[in-house]
């Protein structure tokens, strides 16, 4: 992190007080895109939304986590499909 910093402040740059830093090996897929670079199709929002919800009643992730995941997939869905 210190490194980042250094770098950071040379280019005359700050991070933001949410600044997140996570491990390359995590591999993680930002949402609403796949592997190829292309946006969610609505079904497999609807799909995804489905999962979450069956996540949080049996008790694998909290609400936090689902309503952030609705929020950012209806945005994207909005987005996408202006629904």
């Amino acid at each position: 992190l210190e490194e980042i910093r250094n770098f950071l402040s040379k280019e005359k740059l700050t991070l933001n007080t949410k600044t997140r830093i996570y491990k390359n090996t995590d591999n993680f897929i930002f949402l609403g895109r796949t592997k190829n670079n292309k946006y969610a199709k609505h079904r497999t929002i609807k799909r995804k939304l489905k999962k979450q919800q069956y996540l949080y009643h049996s008790g694998k992730i909290s609400l936090k986590s689902l309503i952030s995941s609705m929020i950012c997939y209806e945005n994207l869905d909005y987005k996408l499909h202006g629904k």
